[in-house]
């Protein structure tokens, strides 16, 4: 909640609230364990000085590993965090300078799309963990916080919100010189590298495997990405609240119409079995990825269609 003369209770108008400064005795609490901060990323400008993606669950660390691969293969400064509860992860890249928030959430977004492409197993749910987690200001408050990393108390006892070395994932043993070493991106390097990050496309977009060129291996996951992503399409109520700069708080920005077993087979809906038929020009009978750019045995990967022989069960959808 927001440091404010008083405190901070719900309903509580913004306008009438006297906000706290962030002096050097706060960062310091901070840092020594005597108090938690937590940071607001979108600047009464609707910019922003970094963007930082969270991933939680069980698989944490392996989106963030895939997320850092990702943006590290573009030549993109990204520092991998473990979050305070240990069981997370955040992944910072910082500016030069603030910059729109909209482009450093594009620029997250494309980099979560090419990290799908490296780990299938990435929920589309992804694409709403980014902070700042709006292009602009909603005028009914400040936006989301993020907890501060390098918490005193956290790093003395649990040893998390810690920047981690992605070779070893232990904690730097120096983490000022860790992070005094780390670039920073210029405004028009975001620029170039979001012309050259793919862009996302759901539904019937979707028009062939969609290969991230973080890898050289033609990989199964990239066919399981772009699957789930044919199996999507854009949320119309979360771009209309967008627009409108209203809240988008637990609005997913799309919507999924497949499922996944307990295996790891996808369960897809039926109207994606025609698009795999040898007359559609598609690379395979069993294919449902697209227009491939070079012919896959897709009938060997773990996909499970409705109406196929390896599924007991087929999708209402």
């Amino acid at each position: 909640m927001p440091a404010v003369v008083g405190g901070w209770h719900k309903g509580k108008s913004r306008d009438s609230a006297t906000l706290l400064k962030l002096t050097p005795a706060v960062v310091a609490g901070h840092l020594t364990g005597a108090k938690h901060i937590g940071l607001y990323p979108l600047t009464e400008k609707d910019s922003c000085w970094w963007i930082a993606a969270d991933f939680d669950g069980s698989v944490a660390m392996l989106d963030a590993l895939a997320y850092v691969k990702a943006a590290r293969f573009r030549g993109i400064p990204a520092a991998l965090e473990i979050s305070q509860s240990g069981r997370g992860a955040h992944v910072w890249i910082f500016f030069t300078e603030s910059i729109p928030a909209a482009l450093a959430r594009q620029l997250g977004t494309g980099l979560i799309h090419e990290a799908m492409g490296l780990r299938g197993s990435m929920t589309l749910s992804s694409y709403d963990r980014l902070f700042p987690s709006q292009d602009a200001h909603t005028g009914q408050g400040i936006g989301n916080l993020i907890s501060a990393p390098l918490n005193g108390k956290r790093r003395n006892n649990d040893g998390t919100t810690l920047f981690l070395d992605t070779t070893t994932l232990e904690p730097y043993a120096d983490q000022w010189a860790y992070l005094s070493s780390l670039d920073r991106l210029t405004p028009s390097a975001a620029k170039s590298h979001l012309h050259n990050l793919p862009a996302v496309r759901l539904g019937k977009e979707v028009r062939r495997l969609g290969l991230p060129r973080s890898s050289k291996i033609v990989p199964r996951p990239a066919m399981i990405s772009t699957i789930k992503h044919a199996a999507s399409m854009a949320n119309p109520e979360f771009y209309d609240r967008q627009r409108q700069r209203r809240s988008t708080w637990n609005i997913p920005r799309h919507l999924r119409f497949y499922d996944e077993t307990l295996e790891g087979d996808l369960i897809t809906p039926r109207g994606l079995l025609a698009s795999s038929r040898p007359d559609s020009g598609y690379c395979s009978p069993g294919c449902l990825v697209g227009r491939c750019s070079k012919p896959l045995n897709c009938s060997q990967s773990s996909i499970a269609t409705p109406n196929s022989a390896t599924t007991a069960r087929s999708s209402p959808r």
